[in-house]
């Protein structure tokens, strides 16, 4: 209809083709429903991808849904894994230009809630991830799960009756649906 947008084609292709940041870009829009529909679960897998090329930026992403498990399973040592990956490759990244200070302070906020909420083993498993990571395409890479209405539902209760981890879990959400 006339949700038609060439320039969001043009990153589909470059995406299909594998560019790390076209893939972040689609991923982003596909999050949040952002010209196209949304589909959640090719945005977390469009992350992934982009992420296994070094990507900052996806790779705060990966951080944020593992943190959440949303998605994906909850895994505190492998959001931390991805939340260490992440904060190396900004230092080092040519995506400096994409690093909206919103993603940078995301993944700043996934890196403390999970201090906080992993138990140290978690947080070592993470450290240990993170060093023998070689970025490429993973083998056995985690499941993708769908988000259904009623868990969105429970998330929203738990969160009014002053659940931390369900506040943070709507809050990052929210926060990578308006990137």
């Amino acid at each position: 209809g006339g949700m038609h947008d060439p320039e969001l084609d043009r990153r589909g292709r470059l995406a299909s083709a594998g560019d790390d940041e076209a893939m972040v870009q689609m991923a982003l829009a596909l999050a949040s429903g952002n010209g196209v529909l949304p589909n959640p679960e090719e945005a977390f897998r469009l992350f992934r991808s982009a992420a296994n090329s070094g990507n900052f930026i996806a790779q705060g992403a990966v951080a944020t849904y593992h943190a959440n498990g949303v998605i994906v399973s909850k895994d505190l040592a492998e959001a931390y894994k991805w939340c260490l990956l992440a904060k190396d490759n900004t230092i080092i990244s040519k995506h400096r230009r994409l690093a909206q200070p919103r993603m940078l302070q995301i993944i700043a906020q996934t890196q403390t809630f999970v201090e906080k909420s992993a138990r140290p083993v978690q947080l070592e498993e993470g450290r240990t991830k993170a060093r023998a990571y070689r970025p490429g395409p993973q083998r056995n890479e985690t499941v993708v799960k769908s988000i259904d209405e009623r868990s969105m539902e429970a998330t929203m209760k738990r969160a009014e009756n002053g659940d931390a981890g369900a506040e943070f879990e709507l809050f990052e959400l929210h926060a990578l649906a308006h990137i």
